[in-house]
């Protein structure tokens, strides 16, 4: 207990600092009448705080998310630079060290991906070539906009099943109507076909994925599980 207090903090001289424990400031037997937050909240000028809008706020963080590159021309060139990562790495891409690696790498993705596209391009309902488009398109348009070396991109097993499992219903509703108007569809036979039917929903996703960008909605994707995000 000795030992505590010795290791313990000095006592503060009160004489030494000046203090007047007399004072209204220390003194709890103080002659001040008792107030409720009401009384103490007039005679001080309390000012109630404003009720802040969510959805107003974030609209304005979003405009000022795109409007503040617009102020300056180093902002404008840094947006653009974020929006287009090749114009960073590009200049400085190490051709010597990096081409050929590059080149290996790419035709072995290449290969892999042309029975891989032809396959889901199957699961999706669609025609062989199909598949080989997507496979070849969205690559092109990664080194644009994407930031990931080792990044493979092209079909996928799941997203194509979900997508023929979208055309076969529709399909089927399709028929069931025409079913019931034999004469409708005589005279009118059904234009759609699996690639316009794919083509428009993987046109759908695009547009709510845009969106979604837009609006900077990705921190949604941190509420799925990982099961949701694999599978």
């Amino acid at each position: 207990m000795a030992q505590d207090a010795e290791d313990g903090p000095d006592f503060l001289d009160v004489e030494q600092h000046g203090w007047d424990l007399n004072s209204p400031l220390y003194n709890n037997n103080t002659s001040r009448p008792p107030m409720n937050q009401e009384e103490f909240d007039k005679r001080f000028c309390y000012r109630t705080p404003r009720s802040s809008n969510i959805l107003k706020e974030r609209a304005s963080a979003l405009l000022r998310y795109y409007y503040r590159p617009c102020l300056s021309s180093r902002s404008m060139t840094n947006f653009f630079l974020n929006l287009f990562p090749i114009l960073q790495w590009l200049p400085n891409y190490e051709w010597k060290n990096w081409f050929a690696s590059d080149i290996v790498g790419g035709i072995v993705t290449g290969v892999m991906h042309v029975p891989q596209g032809i396959a889901y391009a199957q699961l999706a309902g669609v025609d062989a070539v199909v598949g080989l488009y997507t496979s070849f398109f969205p690559p092109l348009i990664y080194m644009f906009f994407g930031t990931s070396r080792h990044n493979s991109i092209g079909s996928f097993a799941v997203v194509a099943l979900m997508s023929n499992v979208a055309m076969n219903r529709l399909f089927d509703a399709r028929e069931e109507l025409s079913n019931n108007f034999n004469n409708a569809s005589d005279s009118n036979p059904s234009p759609l076909s699996p690639i316009i039917v794919s083509s428009t929903l993987a046109c759908c996703i695009g547009l709510v994925t845009l969106a979604m960008g837009i609006l900077r909605l990705d921190m949604i994707s941190t509420y799925f599980s990982d099961q949701v995000k694999l599978n």
